[in-house]
């Protein structure tokens, strides 16, 4: 198909009850199936990607109407959207849309990308799909398809997309087979065994990482402890546990973002803060040089900072300081005699 640009009527998620509105697009024309959608790139006039997703069939219409559902629930609890996650625009009917626009940032993140990608961006990539799953612990929902298909790199973060088969987690929901195959999907979901967790998506993630960091597909999840063994001491510690069975075994998705996200080095103080220090500091020495003065002289007993109570003088040294001022004086006289005045 050729580039095209179109006006299409959307409902948009927020404003459910509101008409649909008109707004404008433009088409690659390029298109792929997925989930048994058809996707097609495009942007709108203001340059934003998106995807166009329609479906056809009465199977892609469910899949497409729980996208709908998924976008809903998402734009209700982030009205500052989490970029991490794929956004929907608008969709062309509430009881059962054929059609939808989500946004979707970057290129698919395709094997070939991947092995471009240096380990700063590696890391990046890493962190933010992780970020994408705690979103999504906190709106309790599990997607439950996550492979590198519905990832898109933009050079700064992974976005995750395609929620037709995300659930949401409360009240819980038993498991069933998922639309993802081996070796992406946990095995619990390939058996349709317990509720629905998070711990499913952190598999699907666990599979991701193991991907892009050795370039090996994964296996099944009673190889792979084994094969993180084989790998280097940094990535082991990141990825041990993840593949674990039963799924209750898995590291918690709190303890896994520690894992791979460093902690913040502090930063610098406030100016207020230095100028207290200095302030201190200033005081602090000018302490020091009078109660050197007092020490020189004999005025103070015991410690800097002790309780103690000054103490007077002892004969000898008072007649010692004494002689010295009357020797001072008589100097001081003659010198003015010399002088004249």
């Amino acid at each position: 198909m050729a580039p095209r640009r179109d006006r299409i009527h959307l409902i948009q998620p927020h404003k459910r009850s509101a008409p649909p509105v008109p707004l404008e697009f433009e088409w690659s024309g390029v298109r792929s199936i997925v989930d048994g959608l058809h996707v097609e790139r495009g942007s709108t006039l203001t340059g934003e990607p998106v995807l166009l997703l329609t479906a056809d069939t009465v199977e892609a219409q469910q899949v497409l109407r729980n996208e709908v559902t998924i976008g809903v629930q998402l734009t209700q609890t982030f009205p500052s959207f989490p970029p991490e996650l794929s956004r929907l625009v608008g969709f062309n009917a509430s009881d059962r849309p054929t059609l939808a626009v989500v946004t979707c940032a970057g290129e698919e993140l395709s094997a070939e990308r991947v092995r471009g990608l240096p380990s700063t961006a590696l890391r990046a990539a890493a962190e933010s799909l992780l970020d994408a799953l705690t979103f999504l612990a906190e709106a309790r929902i599990a997607h439950r398809a996550i492979t590198p298909r519905r990832l898109y790199w933009d050079g700064a973060r992974l976005q995750l997309t395609g929620f037709g088969h995300a659930v949401r987690t409360l009240p819980p929901v038993r498991r069933e087979p998922g639309p993802a195959a081996p070796p992406w999907t946990a095995p619990e979901q390939l058996r349709g065994e317990g509720v629905v967790s998070t711990a499913d998506d952190l598999y699907g993630a666990a599979a991701v990482l193991f991907w892009m960091f050795t370039g090996e597909t994964p296996g099944e999840a009673a190889d792979m402890q084994g094969r993180i063994e084989l790998q280097s001491d940094d990535l082991r510690a990141r990825l041990t546990g993840m593949f674990a069975e039963p799924a209750e075994r898995r590291p918690a998705l709190g303890e896994v973002r520690r894992r791979w996200r460093p902690p913040a080095l502090p930063g610098p103080r406030p100016p207020a803060f230095e100028e207290r220090d200095r302030d201190a500091e200033a005081a602090f020495a000018a302490m020091r040089r009078r109660q050197a003065i007092d020490d020189h002289l004999g005025l103070v007993s015991g410690p800097v900072f002790g309780a103690g109570q000054p103490r007077a003088l002892n004969p000898d040294r008072r007649l010692r300081l004494v002689a010295a001022v009357v020797a001072l004086a008589v100097i001081l006289t003659a010198v003015a005699a010399l002088a004249g005045w």
